[in-house]
């Protein structure tokens, strides 16, 4: 971050490693923070990713299963495909939250789209009923996953790799959400997987068409061909 002292995500003398997404994606799941008598003794937290319209993820069609931990060598992974209750699943999140903000916590709130729907379609609404209802320090769209799926039900590769659309929609959100709400990507590693190294000139185009828009950017997510025994 630039002007770190400034940025509305700076925790001060507090953490600066944050939670991820996917880790808490219930109101519920915010109960303990509110034991947490100083915020700067805990990292800034984000929320989701969430989606605009609900639907039950992986775990629905996949027996349960979207989380795996290995505890001997302390890593875990996931494949949680954005369970969510979408935009009327919001309302839930605006007491908690309010609360956390009132605690002098930073609470960053990630959105993204499913297979089924282009971004461009619902992420700048998305963003704008976030502010409206939930009013989290700061939103992150969610470009890195790769959610987008072509015609013969494969997936196509994550927002994050094609500069130009991620541009157009990062213009787009601003517009909706406004000059002074702190928004920001969350970006991939720009492999196919790890016996690649990152494609530079790919983070290059996206950081000249994004910049103009956002105030800040989180990585990494999503590396594919990650074998899990369950």
């Amino acid at each position: 971050m630039s002007h770190q002292e400034k940025h509305p995500l700076d925790p001060g003398e507090g953490s600066r490693i944050f939670i991820a997404a996917v880790v808490l994606k219930h109101p519920g799941q915010l109960t303990p923070f509110f034991d947490i008598t100083d915020p700067e003794a805990a990292p800034t937290i984000t929320l989701g990713s969430e989606i605009f319209n609900g639907w039950g993820g992986n775990a629905a069609k996949n027996g349960g299963l979207d989380f795996c931990y290995d505890a001997e060598l302390g890593i875990a992974g996931n494949c949680r495909g954005l369970p969510g209750e979408g935009i009327e699943g919001l309302r839930g999140f605006h007491e908690p939250v309010r609360r956390l903000r009132d605690l002098g916590f930073k609470v960053i709130f990630s959105i993204s789209n499913l297979p089924s729907e282009r971004p461009i379609d619902v992420i700048p609404e998305l963003a704008e009923k976030v502010v409206e209802i939930v009013r989290p320090t700061a939103i992150e769209v969610n470009l890195s996953c790769p959610n987008g799926m072509l015609d013969d039900g494969s997936f196509h590769p994550p927002v994050c790799n094609n500069a130009k659309a991620s541009g157009e929609l990062m213009q787009a959100t601003r517009s909706r959400v406004g000059a002074d709400q702190c928004l920001g990507i969350k970006d991939s590693a720009h492999v196919p997987t790890l016996r690649y190294n990152a494609n530079v000139i790919e983070i290059m185009h996206l950081v000249r068409d994004t910049s103009p828009y956002i105030d800040f950017a989180t990585g990494i997510n999503t590396i594919a061909e990650q074998p899990f025994p369950e």
